[in-house]
């Protein structure tokens, strides 16, 4: 960069150790200052003859005004004179004059409201860098369906509240986050007039605001002390770094696995399925007459747009949200062929019930740092024997076809200029119902999975689930297309994968329970059943997210028929890792289906209350009555009955009794019991008020020697 290149600076966070998790102030990232060329009057990116001639037009007025503004009175004191021409002057000849933040927030406004309607409200933008450090794009957070946009600081506080209820990786996590400040997405708009105006549109939250305190923290632990933001860069759709130092040399770390690069080791493409994205192909050159023409469109009415054309998948829900787990290829290859088993209320596809068959979750091995919740599909194609895992000896195609016996088809397209990088196969793709993995470069690739695509005046934008998130809003994202291809691209591809064989319409899915339920003891199982082939089933539970499992019930296979069918299942074991399997066969006992619990669910147990029946006596001789809860949950407040063997009977007035609690009340023992000992029983919730795991151990009998 020369003396007169664009300059950012941004105010440095500085938190002390004791101070990690404090929330950052909203300056930290707003308060920059941009040197804007004066006399870029078009704007294009250049002073040069045309802007002179604009200039020149306006100099000597002096009759400069709102009604009759002057382009030229540069300090806005009524006159275009010698102090104007000063500095027109020394911006005459500048070619790299950044997009001005004016229009670039009319641009974001724009976007924002194609994608999300009229009911929004922006903040503050704040500034991302490329890896030189130069300024890229400006990102502008949108409050949707809100009149006020929540501001920075309210953001981190409820990224840090939910942050202490929820893992990151816990689609709870963000469902919290949504609770406490409302539906968010974010918009980036190039700094610079060689790249297309909008670059990405995010339907969540910027990552910046959900992973920086865990950064600062990371950051401090290396660096050993207090650390300083210098920059956030964005070098594609899944390198977003933080540059921290601490007066010495800098650190990055990349934003989601909160590692320097140097500690990432990425998957290589499968050379015979989704690998040869990889391999080098015609390098695209730099369209720029397109890119100027866009923002000339841009520039001169920034709501006039050619074509405005939006397209999902007809049953987008029914892809599968699969966090980040060995990278980014197996991840969005596995979101793809989840497409064809999973269920969605209205959308599920039968005969493809052997890819997913039950979810869990994942352990911190080869480069997952975080327990993700995935489908065990992705590790069928990864071999874990390796420190940073590769692919498994099946493979993504030949865990389908092989390992589960159908027969899909994939097709990997290289992306060239003659096929516009892919453009027409992700279209036609999504026009057919199916989605797609899109391989993006150039310098470090990245796979997603399109879902659709937008053409918003002369842009083009794929709709993906990026990887990264742990729910769809997450992941949800638009990335402009032209973006790719007009840059030096080697790596562009496009995966389709095209179903085949299958086991017709045979099918079934778990239906209850799903996640997130709380179960206290018997609680019954459904499931439902497509076709009329499956005659047996299998129910599994796991109380540690999946990675073990216990049958549930005594007989091996439960007979099942076509429709709904249920089962009558106890859960006493406390847990809130809960989760349910289901696997299905034929009458020959042939596995036809597999399905689970996609989360967690709550198993909290009952109370269980028990008599305890040793003679116990106060020193005015009366029976001291003690009830035990053994339950894992609280007893609601209930009647104890004792009966004497004679004497007769007296009811006793029980407080609620925690777990694992125990209470004593004292009763009067009737004379005639004594013969000489005295015989009693006692009852424990004699009138049936407490729900609880066990009720045949309520009644006990003993005896008092006399």
């Amino acid at each position: 960069m020369n003396d007169i290149a664009v300059k950012f600076i941004l105010l440095m966070i500085i938190l002390g150790v004791d101070s990690l998790m404090a929330a950052p102030h909203e300056s930290v990232m707003t308060d920059f200052d941009i040197p804007y060329c004066s006399g870029d009057f078009e704007p294009d990116g250049d002073v040069d003859g045309s802007d002179l001639a604009v200039f020149s037009s306006d100099f000597g007025r002096t009759n400069c005004s709102d009604a009759r503004p002057c382009p030229g009175d540069f300090n806005e004191d009524g006159d275009v004179d010698g102090s104007d021409l000063a500095e027109f002057s020394a911006n005459f000849g500048r070619s790299d004059c950044p997009v001005p933040l004016s229009l670039a927030t009319e641009i974001a406004e724009e976007q924002a409201r194609e994608v999300w309607g009229e009911h929004i409200s922006s903040g503050p933008p704040f500034l991302l860098y490329d890896a030189e450090g130069n300024p890229f794009s400006y990102a502008f957070p949108v409050a949707v369906d809100a009149p006020d946009f929540p501001g920075y600081e309210e953001i981190f506080d409820a990224v840090r509240r939910a942050g202490e209820e929820y893992a990151r990786s816990d689609r709870r996590f963000y469902t919290e986050v949504e609770n406490l400040i409302g539906q968010s997405g974010t918009v980036e708009v190039a700094v610079n007039w060689h790249d297309f105006p909008v670059l990405v549109v995010r339907h969540a939250l910027h990552p910046y605001f959900l992973s920086l305190d865990l950064a600062i923290e990371e950051a401090s632990l290396r660096l050993g002390g207090e650390v300083q933001l210098e920059y956030l860069i964005y070098e594609g759709p899944h390198e977003l770094y933080y540059q921290f130092n601490a007066g010495r040399d800098p650190l990055t770390l990349h934003a989601y696995l909160l590692k320097p690069p140097e500690e990432i080791f990425p998957i290589a493409f499968e050379e015979s399925e989704v690998a040869q994205f990889s391999q080098d192909s015609v390098v695209a050159p730099v369209n720029a007459e397109k890119i100027e023409q866009v923002w000339r469109l841009k520039s001169q009415n920034v709501s006039a747009l050619e074509l405005n054309a939006v397209k999902w998948l007809n049953h987008y829900k029914s892809v599968p949200v699969v966090q980040w787990t060995h990278w980014c290829v197996p991840t969005a290859a596995t979101m793809v062929a989840g497409y064809w088993d999973h269920f969605v209320d209205g959308a599920t596809f039968t005969g493809y019930g052997r890819l997913f068959d039950y979810w869990f979750d994942h352990q911190p091995i080869c480069q997952n740092s975080n327990v993700t919740n995935v489908p065990n599909f992705i590790d069928e194609i990864i071999d874990h024997t390796t420190p940073t895992c590769t692919w498994s000896s099946n493979g993504f195609l030949g865990t389908i076809n092989n390992l589960n016996q159908y027969n899909f088809t994939w097709n990997n397209t290289k992306g060239t200029l003659s096929n516009d990088w892919g453009w027409p196969f992700i279209t036609q793709e999504i026009d057919n119902d199916r989605p797609v993995v899109w391989g993006v470069g150039p310098n470090k690739p990245h796979a997603m999975t399109a879902i659709g695509y937008r053409i918003s005046g002369s842009q083009k934008f794929v709709i993906v689930y990026n990887t990264w998130g742990a729910t769809a809003k997450q992941q949800l994202a638009e990335y402009n297309y032209d973006q790719w291809s007009g840059a030096a691209n080697t790596k562009t591809g496009v995966g389709r994968l095209w179903q085949g064989g299958g086991s017709g319409g045979e099918h079934a899915v778990l239906t209850f329970p799903r996640g997130e339920e709380v179960i206290l003891g018997p609680t019954t199982v459904s499931w439902f059943v497509w076709g009329d082939q499956i005659k047996w089933t299998a129910i599994y539970f796991s109380k540690d997210g999946g990675n073990t499992w216990n049958r549930i019930h005594n007989d091996a296979f439960l007979a099942t028929q076509a429709g709904w069918n249920s089962y009558a299942a106890d859960f006493n074991e406390i847990t809130s890792k809960g989760r349910v399997k289901i696997e299905n066969y034929s009458s020959l006992f042939e596995y036809i289906s597999g399905d689970g619990s996609p989360n967690n669910f709550f198993v909290q147990g009952k109370p269980d209350l028990i008599p305890d029946v040793a003679c116990r006596r106060d020193n005015l001789g009366r029976l001291m009555v003690k009830v035990n809860n053994q339950g894992t949950t609280a007893a609601q407040a209930s009647v104890t009955k004792v009966e004497f063997f004679p004497g007769g009977i007296f009811t006793l007035n029980t407080p609620g009794i925690s777990p694992s609690g125990t209470v004593e009340m004292p009763v009067n023992i009737p004379a005639a019991c004594w013969n000489p000992d005295c015989d009693f029983q006692i009852t424990v919730d004699s009138n049936n008020q407490v729900d609880e795991a066990n009720e045949n151990n309520n009644s006990a009998s003993s005896a008092c020697i006399g």
